[in-house]
């Protein structure tokens, strides 16, 4: 597997177009904020746990009798990406459908993520999808993001929402909190260090989760609920694109 890193001066990116889950490592002034299982990385018969995989066409399984074959959670994990190096701080990833997606999602599209650093302490991911196609691309997109911090300490995390604190930190007991969007989230961690992480308006929901033992946070940004693809889902006419972006900073 190739290793593709953009970087600039304390901050860089580091990506595996080829293992499905595409960004693996955020350094923000030299210091790692996502979480990765490097042994789920080298076994190519396990899921990865870690880093940033993408959410689409949808997210977590879909209700029975529903209209696609899809698994939980994409197909978009199991295939291998293209890339390309558009810079020295900017690096783009796509993938285009084919016969095989068509199998359990008939409809032409084509997703690209962009990754770009800002300056020593900020990041910018843009997540585009494209319809190619004659016929509306119906999706529900999204991105699951690993944060690290220690099992330990997730009790004594702080999340603000509009500079207010979070009290539902049922997520550390393998639960999911369910918000909407609120646009721009502190998350504080108990050495002081904080994330503040902005959502484009696009995103509609923000989903925040952990499991048991685990060194990690997922915090989500989707578009619309879980069955979102069957119900409301995201429509795009033929020839029509829409970004969504996420802006992390480390203060």
């Amino acid at each position: 597997m190739q290793i593709h890193i953009i970087s600039q001066e304390w901050t860089s990116i580091s990506h595996i177009p080829e293992r499905w889950w595409l960004i693996t490592s955020i350094k923000l002034a030299f210091e790692e904020i996502l979480f990765l299982n490097e042994e789920t990385l080298h076994n190519l018969e396990k899921n990865v746990r870690g880093g940033i995989p993408v959410m689409f066409p949808n997210a977590w399984p879909l209700r029975e009798n529903s209209l696609y074959n899809l698994s939980q959670h994409w197909f978009a994990r199991n295939k291998s990406w293209n890339s390309e190096k558009i810079s020295d701080t900017k690096f783009m990833m796509f993938l285009e459908s084919d016969s095989q997606t068509k199998e359990v999602f008939p409809f032409d599209f084509r997703i690209e993520i962009i990754s770009e650093i800002i300056s020593d302490k900020i990041v910018k991911i843009t997540q585009k999808i494209v319809n190619t196609g004659s016929i509306d691309l119906p999706s529900r997109v999204g991105l699951h993001p690993y944060y690290f911090v220690r099992n330990d300490d997730k009790k004594d995390l702080k999340i603000l929402l509009w500079e207010k604190l979070l009290e539902d930190y049922s997520f550390i007991n393998w639960e999911t909190v369910y918000l909407d969007n609120p646009g721009s989230i502190q998350v504080i961690f108990p050495d002081w260090k904080t994330l503040e992480l902005n959502y484009d308006s696009s995103y509609k929901k923000l989903w925040i989760r952990s499991e048991i033992g685990k060194d990690f946070i997922c915090i989500e940004p989707v578009y619309g609920d879980e069955d979102a693809l069957l119900d409301n889902p995201l429509i795009l006419k033929s020839g029509e694109e829409k970004n969504f972006e996420i802006i992390i900073k480390k203060s």
